[in-house]
């Protein structure tokens, strides 16, 4: 540890020293999705469904999805058992790819990680993903395995929240934070406008950041979170004949804006910060309207809203991987030493967390 003045010991600081991301190879076009699902379900949907999803997948901000599947048609005939085998095979192939992709940015090899956290919300096995990420790496058995569940689309931020925590507590750790989703792994079709949104908005994915008391490219500056309880049926899984069905409130938009606006407040405030310090915005995107609402909450222009549109638009929404997809497109920028960037995700619960990053001038990070 460093000595503050009077020789007090300061904490040591985590840093992103790198992050990789994986996306399966099928991909479908909007259009595509839209003429399969009109194909299989026209005869399900009534008429205001019908109207809703052409409206739905006919909007520009999304223009192609990647889903861990062979084909489209295969989603048909998946019953609940087949449907976890798949999530537990692509979710290990994505994210034991996302991983190795962030190493490869490095000089750090398999054998060198000291802690796994692995955060998913679109399936649940036990023992939980981390046990088939050890084993399809090659890390210690000694490694500190950590599953996190149930937080939705904001998971990757909790994720590196405790990532730090770790980095810190031992500066020869080199924590790895994955987050990995088959959102795919969810499909459900029905007159619920909370489905006609979700099957033209998310997608599957993983992202991996590794994270040290090393110097990196980013350096973990400070993090808030906000959960207001009384707000978990306005965005959450719900189970239903044994299967999860997503729900989304109306209003969601709305209360996601007040949540990270108060979050990133909350975050900022204390430090003597303000929205105009902040050059670079890592925002999970959630859909067209949850970011024009916190785009408005926020005050923030389109040019620092440009990273958070292209990954909506290539990969749409992956749940929490989505936001380190932006945060890979920031880091391909020219940030300067000491410009910051904050992460911002939201998610079931409902809850919102922010991640305050600073540019160091440690070269590297960005692998594929």
């Amino acid at each position: 540890m460093n000595s503050k003045p009077g020789g007090r010991p300061e904490p040591e600081a985590a840093h992103i020293a790198a992050i990789g991301v994986a996306a399966p190879d099928f991909a479908v076009s909007q259009p595509e999705a839209l003429a399969f699902l009109l194909d299989h379900y026209d005869g399900l949907l009534n008429p205001r469904s019908l109207r809703i999803v052409k409206k739905i997948f006919a909007h520009p901000s999304i223009h192609q999805r990647r889903l861990a599947v062979d084909a489209l048609p295969s989603l048909l005939a998946e019953d609940q058992d087949s449907r976890i085998k798949r999530f537990t095979r692509q979710a290990v192939t994505l994210a034991s790819r996302a991983i190795s992709n962030a190493l490869a940015a490095t000089a750090y090899r398999p054998e060198q990680i000291t802690a796994l956290i692995v955060n998913t919300c679109t399936g649940y096995i036990c023992p939980g993903l981390s046990t088939y990420l050890i084993e399809e790496l090659g890390l210690s058995r000694r490694v500190q395995a950590f599953d996190l569940v149930g937080s939705g689309c904001g998971g990757a931020i909790p994720n590196l929240q405790l990532a730090g925590t770790l980095a810190r507590a031992d500066r020869e750790a080199v924590v790895v934070s994955v987050s990995v989703e088959i959102c795919s792994a969810t499909f459900q079709m029905g007159n619920d406008i909370s489905l006609l949104v979700s099957n033209a908005l998310f997608g599957d994915g993983a992202a991996a950041a590794l994270v040290t008391c090393r110097p990196g490219p980013w350096r973990i500056t400070a993090s808030a979170s906000l959960t207001d309880p009384s707000l978990r049926e306005e965005v959450r899984y719900v189970y239903r004949n044994g299967q999860l069905h997503n729900q989304l409130a109306d209003n969601l938009p709305e209360l996601v804006n007040q949540c990270a606006t108060r979050v990133v407040a909350d975050l900022l405030q204390p430090r003597g910060l303000g929205l105009d310090d902040i050059r670079f915005w890592a925002l999970h995107p959630g859909g067209d309207k949850i970011i024009s609402a916190v785009k408005q909450g926020l005050q923030l222009s389109e040019e620092q809203l440009t990273p958070t549109r292209l990954v909506l638009a290539e990969y749409g929404n992956m749940s929490s991987p989505t936001v380190f997809f932006v945060l890979r497109e920031i880091s391909r920028l020219a940030a300067g030493k000491d410009d910051y960037c904050l992460m911002l995700a939201y998610g079931a619960g409902l809850s919102a967390h922010a991640l305050l990053l600073r540019k160091t001038a440690a070269a590297g990070l960005i692998s594929c």
